[in-house]
């Protein structure tokens, strides 16, 4: 059965009014000759849903009237607007039901990206925001070997407690302590009392002989 086919520019102009009888079309022509050599692929519109069964080869992908030149650096997918503010996201859909709105989601807010994963979010194999076992534990003056390096976490909480009451509680950027390593690093507590910690990449010493409560230390992914 034949079907007419209009192709048209961004103009809305008539490119090329075709019938096509299985793939051979007005002029001997074939339907893919009339595509590429007809069809204004600079500048026209395509006005419905799309199937795309092979690969979408371009330096720009743009949604919304978001776009950057993609020549200069490789390629770029560009979301959201350039005119108004929006919240452009990103799903992913895993678990096979359609009523699923979505399982993982990546959204844009001002200058915040924020990850909605229920089971949380994984990196290198640990689990972000994940609080690791107590990594070393201190009173009076000894030193511990850390039960994993600095390097493997991104932050590290230091505690201090007796009889229930917490004393001190601290979270620390591990490069704060990596960029410190070796130097004497004072914490006071609220009641004035204080006690001193020296970093290096596998342990934690502390050098105050006057703080007779236990200090544990947790790295966190």
């Amino acid at each position: 059965m034949a079907k007419n086919i209009t192709l048209k520019n961004s103009n809305q102009e008539d490119l090329y009014p075709i019938t096509t009888t299985d793939n051979v079309v007005q002029g001997g022509s074939t339907l893919t000759d009339v595509l590429n050599n007809k069809f204004d692929k600079t500048g026209g519109t395509i006005t419905g849903d799309v199937g795309i069964n092979g690969s979408l080869n371009g330096s720009v992908v743009r949604f919304g009237d978001a776009e950057l030149d993609g020549t200069n650096q490789g390629g770029s997918i560009e979301l959201g607007s350039l005119s108004e503010t929006s919240t452009p996201f990103i799903d992913f859909h895993t678990d096979g039901n359609p009523v699923t709105d979505f399982n993982v989601r990546m959204l844009a807010s001002g200058n915040e990206l924020r990850i909605t994963a229920s089971e949380g979010i994984v990196l290198n194999g640990y689990q972000l925001g994940q609080l690791e076992e107590t990594i070393a534990t201190l009173q009076d003056t000894n030193t511990q070997t850390l039960s994993n390096p600095l390097s493997k976490y991104s932050y590290v909480l230091i505690m201090s407690e007796h009889d229930g009451i917490r004393r001190y509680s601290a979270l620390l950027p591990v490069g704060y302590l990596r960029a410190n390593q070796n130097n004497e690093i004072r914490f006071k507590c609220w009641d004035d009392s204080a006690f001193r910690l020296i970093f290096t990449s596998t342990t934690v010493r502390c050098t105050n002989e006057y703080y007779a409560y236990p200090i544990t230390i947790h790295g966190m992914i």
